[in-house]
């Protein structure tokens, strides 16, 4: 874990960072290392740009009068994605609500190819899916903020409610790798803290999964998937509807053994590190529905997920997590509404031929939410979780938090909202906390808006911490605490969102480890870190047809000695892509993440450091994805219900490393060139 290397003598000169930063080239994020290489994409993305143009401007003509028929096919309607209710727990705009947001829709999701959870991350301001050797894709790294091996610095929801691990901090390769795409209706990103409205693990931010609610006009879809690296995929989704009944659900199965890679045993003294084969191939399946009768809801998610590791007896370990949802929701009267909620889950982690760790958690919930006054919203909430893990020992350790939160908004103005908000939490053992929120918004002319937040996030420690610390009779550990400041200018137009955001956020209370010399090694609190960053994203829709989005981020960090860029996090992301919507039936999109070098380790560490595999250096994953609607590309009004797409990804065929550190070998986070070929049908 990174705070591991915080030591009282390191030291490093800022000039190393203003050296080492390569700014990437501007159109498509393609870096100045593999510049002589790529100059020829480069030059083929500019033809390409030239011909999705002129095949816009002749189709806006020849296929005129054949725009309604085809409409469903290309038409993106950014306004159907301003609605949001995650970040106050009621219906709001975004530029509105009192987060740095961002919304990615099923549509955009289909343009550009994502396969899998992870592939849609990837794509997002300052986000970077990563994990680990023992774990890999295990986890995301958000403005800066890493905790090792553990996903434990966001929050998952899926429809609002909390998908959490509290035995071991998180675990998430299922949820990145086998979670059903065709059930996402959209992804919500909050960047910044939640936990005044949803308690531990959002330090850096929310992640909110929608479903998809089908209804009897919508089609049940297959769809089966193949391609490099021996990836087959099955895929089942759709839903009905009967009177104040309906179900929808979404199915999939994976079996990918992933690119293999020549790895060497992380460095330690005594015999010189060993070669060994690692693959990055993942094999499971995900399963996620959600249903209603009148007022009552139900979610539910049941993943497994099988990834290659390198270090354990079998070669393999075994996520996965079952988890039901019951939501009810009621109207006193007509300006207040009430929900409740229930939420049993259990989390496995199975190493075969080691040990299995199961963590059991029930969560009750009571939100009440309405208007005090035309211009004053109030939303109040309690919550209470128990949980309880299961170690391979057979020893059990349960822990219980509460909480009371609420939320107030303001308009003295029709131009101006002010926010205010707490949450008053009670972890069991721990001495009660506070986590606040405060914010600005103004509509400061037509179309742009400025907010001003400030709010903090807590994260408890983990079951396995606590046991290892009272196996040495160490104290409980307190929560790590995150405090951020943001300042937002935001565009909101019929055809174009575009926004600025600065922020700076301080990490306190961080979990480390401590060696007692000729003894055991536990958990304490110590070390501080604070990140500054800039971030701008925007989405432009030409028209019908043509799309393009982008997202530039920078940020930096330091810990309370000194030292830089201890997260080990790059400090420059780029991404852009660009979509075209044929009417004859075709999608074309081609999307490109630059992602700069990371510092090495030997620049951070204090103690000795040998780097025996790949560097971690600066690349380009450019992805590439084609959809065909057969019946209407030859004209066939009967296949209409068959798509076809083909998914190149990797296209350069680039090394993708995570950085290394003094206890986990860097490894491959990305697979080389592939390719996938997945046929849809509707019926």
């Amino acid at each position: 874990m990174f705070i591991e290397s915080i030591h009282k003598n390191a030291h490093v000169d800022i000039r190393y960072l203003k050296s080492e930063i390569k700014l990437p080239i501007i159109f498509f994020g393609l870096d100045s290392q593999t510049f002589r290489k790529e100059r020829i994409l480069r030059t083929f993305t500019l033809c390409l740009l030239v011909l999705l143009v002129g095949i816009n401007c002749q189709f806006s003509i020849l296929f005129a009068g054949d725009q309604e028929k085809t409409k469903d096919f290309y038409e993106l309607d950014l306004w159907e994605m301003r609605q949001i209710s995650v970040v106050s727990k009621k219906e709001e705009l975004i530029q509105d609500a009192p987060g740095i947001i961002t919304v990615i829709s099923a549509d955009e999701i289909s343009r550009f190819g994502a396969r899998n959870l992870r592939d849609i991350l990837d794509r997002l301001p300052n986000m970077q899916v990563r994990g680990s050797s023992g774990f890999p894709n295990g986890r995301t790294v958000l403005r800066g903020i890493d905790s090792g091996e553990r996903d434990d610095s966001i929050l998952f929801l899926i429809d609002g409610m909390p998908v959490r691990d509290t035995g071991t901090g998180g675990h998430n390769t299922d949820l990145y790798m086998v979670l059903p795409v065709e059930m996402i209706d959209r992804v919500e990103v909050i960047r910044g803290p939640g936990s005044v409205l949803y308690g531990p693990n959002a330090l850096a931010g929310i992640i909110n999964i929608k479903t998809k609610r089908f209804t009897n006009n919508d089609k049940t879809t297959a769809s089966v998937a193949y391609g490099s690296f021996d990836h087959r995929q099955l895929s089942l989704s759709g839903g009905t509807e009967k009177e104040e009944f309906w179900f929808s659900g979404s199915v999939t199965g994976l079996d990918n053994n992933g690119d293999e890679f020549t790895l060497f045993e992380a460095p330690r003294p005594g015999p010189p590190p060993r070669p060994g084969e690692f693959r990055t191939g993942t094999s499971g399946y995900g399963a996620l529905f959600s249903a209603g009768y009148k007022n009552l809801k139900i979610n539910g998610l049941f993943t497994n997920a099988r990834a290659l590791t390198d270090f354990t007896p079998s070669k393999t370990r075994d996520i996965g997590r079952q988890q039901l949802t019951l939501q009810y929701q009621t109207s006193p009267s007509k300006r207040w509404n009430a929900t409740i909620t229930f939420t049993p889950s259990r989390a496995i982690q199975d190493i075969p031929g080691n040990h299995v760790q199961r963590n059991i958690g029930h969560l009750v919930e009571l939100t009440t939410f309405g208007k005090l006054t035309d211009t004053m919203n109030l939303v109040l909430g309690s919550a209470y979780e128990w949980t309880e893990t299961r170690f391979p020992t057979g020893d059990k350790r349960d822990n219980w938090w509460s909480e009371i939160y609420g939320q107030l908004d303001i308009q003295p103005t029709s131009r101006t909202k002010l926010i205010a908000g707490f949450q008053i939490n009670k972890i069991r053992n721990i001495q009660q906390d506070i986590s606040p929120r405060a914010g600005l918004i103004v509509d400061i002319a037509q179309h742009w808006t400025a907010k001003f937040l400030y709010g903090e996030a807590f994260r408890p420690a983990r079951s396995l911490d606590n046991n290892v610390n009272r196996s040495v009779r160490a104290r409980p550990l307190r929560p790590e605490i995150t405090k951020t400041y943001d300042a937002q200018l935001a565009y909101s137009g019929p055809n174009i969102e575009s926004s600025f955001t600065v922020y700076h956020t301080r990490q306190i209370d961080i979990h480390t480890t401590q060696t007692i010399p000729g003894g055991p090694t536990f958990f304490v609190n110590r070390g501080k870190v604070k990140y500054d960053g800039v971030e701008w994203e925007g989405k432009y829709k030409l028209n019908n047809r043509l799309f393009f989005l982008g997202n530039i981020s920078f940020q930096t960090n330091e810990d309370d000695m000194g030292t830089e860029e201890v997260t080990r996090v790059p400090n420059w992301q780029v991404k852009t892509g660009i979509s075209y919507a044929s009417p004859r039936g075709f999608k074309l999109s081609l999307f490109n993440s630059y992602i700069s070098e990371t510092k090495p380790a030997e620049e951070i560490d204090a103690i000795p450091h040998i780097t025996v595999n790949e560097k971690a250096e600066q690349y380009s994953l450019l992805t590439l994805n084609v959809e065909l609607n057969l019946g209407l590309v030859i004209n066939k009004p009967s296949l209409e219900n068959v798509k076809l797409s083909i998914y190149g990804d990797n296209l350069l065929d680039v090394d993708a490393f995570s950085p290394d550190s003094p206890l986990e070998l860097n490894f491959p986070i990305h697979s080389g060139r592939s390719v996938y070929a997945t046929l849809a049908v509707s019926f």
